[in-house]
């Protein structure tokens, strides 16, 4: 599908009750917090489509206004949060939240499919960190994995019913963040 299909094909697939597209300053605003640009195709979501409320999960969230999937933060201000949070004294392992990752659509239990705004394409990554320990490995590395290769993907398979939940899906005895750029070393 191309890029306009899919925008067309989400804007058929949400509910009368999601707030309208996100307003060209409201966009400015998000990025200028963010400190980045949106991908194209994530940004044409929130500017054509809805403020949040579309795709898988409990859908997406908007991004300073709009609809909200995870408690009463938006996109931008749960990203912050994540980046000034820090070292967590009870998890002392925990690396922190990687840079121009934005947590999107949220499936429940603290499971995000997040987009890499350090990709043109808009990788999509799964944040899962319910099960991040191995057998023999204390790392969280095993908490990011990719969802799908670029955003167009995941839209495609949301739209055409094909974006299965697993999060029991067997990962490594040991994962690793091989293959997710700089951002993702911890």
């Amino acid at each position: 599908m191309t890029d306009d299909e899919l925008i067309a094909a989400a804007r058929d697939r949400l509910a009368p009750e999601a707030p309208p597209p996100a307003a060209a300053d409201e966009l400015a605003e998000a990025e200028r917090q963010l400190g980045f640009s949106l991908p194209a195709l994530l940004r044409r979501m929130y500017a054509e489509v809805a403020n949040g409320a579309w795709g898988p999960g409990y859908g997406a969230n908007g991004l300073i206004g709009g609809a909200r999937a995870d408690l009463d933060r938006g996109l931008v201000a749960w990203y912050r949060s994540m980046q000034d949070g820090g070292a967590d004294p009870e998890e002392p392992a925990w690396p922190g939240w990687p840079e121009g990752l934005v947590a999107v659509c949220h499936w429940g239990c603290a499971i995000w499919s997040c987009v890499d705004c350090n990709s043109d394409v808009g990788r999509v990554i799964r944040f899962d960190p319910n099960d991040y320990v191995s057998p023999g490995c204390r790392s969280w590395s095993g908490a990011w994995t990719e969802e799908r290769p670029t955003l167009a993907d995941f839209l495609a398979d949301w739209l055409r019913d094909d974006l299965p939940f697993t999060p029991d899906s067997p990962q490594p005895a040991c994962p690793t963040p091989a293959g997710f750029g700089d951002a993702w070393r911890v």
